[in-house]
């Protein structure tokens, strides 16, 4: 379970790959489908639990919901007033989450794109939003300090956790739902239980902004990923620190493997575009994949664990076998910089969004040798 991603960040990374880019030629392998329809940029892409659809989320202020086997435009989702930055499937798949700068979540039906609900609570911009495992639950964090816990479907406030002493970056479910992990610029990680509200345990060690905390798929362990260069693993049934490992990070890209085994995190000191890839919880390094010529943005598991894939400003996105860390194939499509990559639940297709407004749809079995 990854789910990553904090609009602060990524409107940071975004300029910043605006400045980077260069202009470059589609060439290599052919994506299995070009789906363009967005008028801006494209945040995220999420493909719901079936793989029959996928969903894409941008500056346009709209949605848009694609047909996999046909690759047709099935709906458009419009009604946010700023940039939808989050999308997410319920795990039944029957509704379609998202978030916008303009501090509101929807709540759709899939296909129709039917608007169910609109939240509203936050007074600033939300920054990341989760899905608990059953989907009874939704977080979302906000720059306003507080973490707000929804029902779904029906929309309601079940609770806000107040706490952060400044804005909220990042929120996950524990795999049993138990427990949400937030983390924030006051560089603490607090760790509550769910549904009541309670605090369980506050995390303490980073120096500066944490930017993302990520539950191990076992739940036993969370991995959190700060702007002091360190990503710490930590120990949820005593709050003890096991692990530090030290290296620059951009804050955005950190994910473990499916079986739990491996941490995989961005870092170079100069241009950030290497992918380290760290065992759990000994903390010893198992790969670097380098290959990318500037900051990586977003990094992806297969749901087997045996792919990971990496986008980055260079324009591609790179296939990397785990743990060997062998190359196994580099992406070229997008013209402008890759921002969000999504595998889709059956493990037969990759999808990726980008700043060049365009989602490309991946055939992985086209290239990848399945073993």
């Amino acid at each position: 379970m990854i789910i990553a991603k904090r609009a602060t960040l990524r409107a940071f990374i975004f300029t910043i790959l605006m400045l980077l880019s260069a202009a470059v030629y589609a060439r290599g392998d052919v994506p299995y489908k070009t789906l363009r329809a967005h008028k801006g940029h494209v945040s995220m892409v999420a493909f719901s639990p079936d793989t029959r659809y996928l969903a894409s989320g941008g500056g346009d202020r709209t949605i848009r919901l694609w047909d996999i086997r046909s690759g047709a435009l099935a709906n458009t989702l419009e009604g946010h007033r700023s940039s939808v930055h989050k999308v997410a499937f319920t795990p039944d798949g029957r509704y379609l989450i998202s978030a916008s700068l303009d501090r509101t979540i929807k709540l759709w039906e899939v296909p129709s794109g039917a608007l169910m609900k609109t939240l509203k609570g936050h007074s600033k911009e939300i920054t990341s939003l989760a899905l608990s495992p059953d989907g009874r639950y939704l977080a979302t964090a906000s720059w306003d300090r507080t973490i707000q816990l929804w029902g779904i479907p029906g929309g309601k406030l079940v609770n806000m956790l107040e706490g952060h002493t400044g804005p909220v970056h990042c929120v996950d479910f524990s795999a049993d739902g138990r427990y949400l992990a937030s983390s924030g610029s006051d560089a603490i990680i607090r760790l509550w239980e769910i549904p009541s509200g309670m605090l369980v345990s506050v995390l303490k060690g980073h120096k500066y902004v944490v930017w993302n905390v990520a539950f191990s798929p076992d739940g036993r362990y969370l991995a959190s990923q700060s702007y002091d260069c360190t990503i710490k693993l930590w120990e949820i049934s005593s709050g003890r620190l096991v692990k530090t490992l030290e290296g620059w990070s951009s804050g955005k890209c950190l994910a473990f493997s499916p079986n739990g085994r491996y941490l995989a995190w961005d870092g170079h000191y100069l241009c950030g575009c290497e992918i380290k890839l760290w065992e759990v919880p000994g903390g010893s390094m198992v790969n670097t994949l380098e290959g990318h010529t500037t900051i990586v943005t977003d990094i992806a598991f297969s749901a087997d664990g045996r792919l990971l894939a990496s986008g980055s400003g260079d324009h591609t996105i790179k296939l990397w076998e785990i743990p060997s860390g062998t190359l196994m194939n580099t992406l070229e499509g997008h013209t402008e910089p890759v921002f969000d990559l999504a595998f889709s639940p059956d493990g037969r297709y990759l999808a990726s969004g980008g700043v060049d407004g365009t989602v490309f749809l991946w055939d992985l079995s086209s290239f990848c040798t399945r073993k």
